[in-house]
Parts: structure tokens; sequence; C-alpha cells
């Protein structure tokens, strides 16, 4: 059996180091306790056994359902992620493309989408809010919930709350579901225009939760923020008035930056508690 991973990272260890300095620390300001410090990125953003459910009757004996299947998922999708953002960085950081179409392909364009999604879904103020975990009484009296209990029952096996907690995060986070909440929301994300902001002066700041919905005021439609890298960020807007700069490179001033980055800084402490950036955040 592959070995368990024990810290699980819901902001994954690659995008964290994109927010490095040259040492390779992350400076981070935890609002709750109002104190600064430095990590390195593999030391922050993370939780022990997130994504597994507790299952005492598990057949491999690791006390799991479908051990490590989520964070084995995320590491196959991460590498995607990765890839992906570290040629889109090299392409709009460049001043000579500044006027060109950003993911012209439908797989980059796929990508994209998805790690916004899966950076909002995976998080665990995300997957609490929600309540994901908890089962309605409705679904345990379901019928083909009835019968899989009769199914684990003559095996001498207990525990299906449990196999049904997992199975409903798994529809959430899992991007290989595809009538799944990931996929849905990708779908969503595809409709809307993804504009990539780039600063030439301030640095973007990220969080323990970096990709965040935005509330409209003008408008009810969808709108997410994610940045990238201390000097571009990634937008996905619904609104028809920017549909003429989809997929393109925006240069913002340092004013909108710093507009972005107090959606961290002074953000509800209920979801935003670690802001983290590549310099001393003072």
């Amino acid at each position: 059996m592959k070995k368990m991973t024990k810290k699980q990272h819901y902001v994954p260890v690659w995008y964290l180091k994109n927010f490095v300095d040259k040492e390779g620390f992350v400076h981070v300001w935890d609002k709750i306790k109002d104190r600064s410090f430095k990590a390195y990125p593999a030391d922050i953003c993370r939780e022990d056994y997130l994504y597994e459910t507790e299952w005492a009757e598990s057949p491999d004996n690791t006390g799991f359902i479908l051990a490590n299947q989520i964070e084995n998922v995320f590491s196959e999708e991460e590498s995607r992620y990765s890839v992906l953002v570290r040629k889109l960085l090299g392409i709009v950081l460049d001043n000579k493309n500044r006027k060109s179409i950003i993911c012209r392909n439908k797989d980059e364009r796929e990508t994209m989408a998805a790690l916004v999604a899966n950076l909002y879904l995976r998080n665990p103020v995300t997957i609490n809010t929600e309540e994901i975990r908890d089962i309605p009484a409705d679904v345990m009296n379901h019928e083909v919930v009835k019968n899989m209990k009769s199914l684990l029952d003559e095996f001498g096996m207990t525990g299906l709350e449990s196999v049904v907690q997992h199975a409903s995060l798994s529809a959430w986070v899992n991007p290989q579901m595809n009538n799944g909440t990931h996929n849905q929301l990708v779908r969503d994300l595809l409709k809307a225009n993804v504009l990539f902001l780039v600063s030439e002066g301030e640095n973007f700041v990220t969080s323990n939760f970096p990709s965040i919905l935005l509330n409209n005021e003008d408008y009810s439609g969808m709108r997410f923020f994610l940045s990238l890298s201390p000097k571009c960020a990634v937008v996905y807007d619904e609104s028809n008035a920017l549909r003429n700069k989809r997929n393109r490179v925006i240069v913002i001033d340092d004013e909108d930056v710093r507009k972005f980055n107090n959606l961290f800084l002074f953000g509800n402490t209920e979801v935003i508690k670690l802001v983290i950036s590549n310099q001393d955040i003072r």
C-alpha cells in the first residue's frame, strides 16, 4: 500500500513557492495572533489527514475510507497546474506579449479554471462553511444508501455514515467525478471572462484562502480572484463590459494592486487568517 500522506496541504507547496524570497521563505502575517514570521512553503497551510474520512472498519486497516485517494488525485492535478502557471507567468510578465491572447487552447483554459476551482473548493474554510461532511437524514434513508448498509452488514462491517461522508467530500472536491461540484464550477468559470492582471510596481500578496469569490455590488455575476505570483493575478468575471478584454493582459497601477491586497489584509478573519508575501508585509 502506498504510504499515507499525513500533512495534507490545502494550499499547494508549488503555489506557495511562487511567493518565496531569495532565501526560500514566505513572509506570513497571522491576523488572528497579530504576529509576523517567515516559513518554508511546506510548513504552512496544511492539516493532518484533512481529506481523509475515518472508518474503523476499513479493509486496508488504515482507519480511513479509500485512504489517500483525494490527496493522490490532487498531486496528479497539481503537476498540470504548476506547469501551466510557470508557462503563463513567462508569457504575461514579458513586455513583448502584453497584447497577446493568453490561454489560447482549450486545455490551457480548462487547466487554469480547474486551478481556481480546486483552490477554492479544497480549502477547509469552504468545506466547513458548506457543511460538506454533514449528511442530512433523508440521504441516509435513501434506498441506495439502505442497500449499501445491507451489503456492509453482510460482510460484518459498520460505519455507513463514514462511507457517505467520504462520498460527499469526494463529490465536492474530486475533479475525476464528471458531475461533481469541481467540474460544475470549472464549466461556470469557462463561461466567464479571464483577465491576467500584471503589476509593474507593488507586489500582490496571497493567503491561506488564495482563490476568493468576490462580492459584486454592480451585478449578480460570478467573480473570482487569485494571485499567481507577486507580479501577476488572474480574475474570472462574468461582466459583459469585460468581454473585449477576455484572455488578455491588463497592466494595473499600484493603487489597484493595493485594493486587491486589501481583500486579504483587511478581509474576513474567519476566512483569511494568514496573509502571505515574498517580503515583509509590515
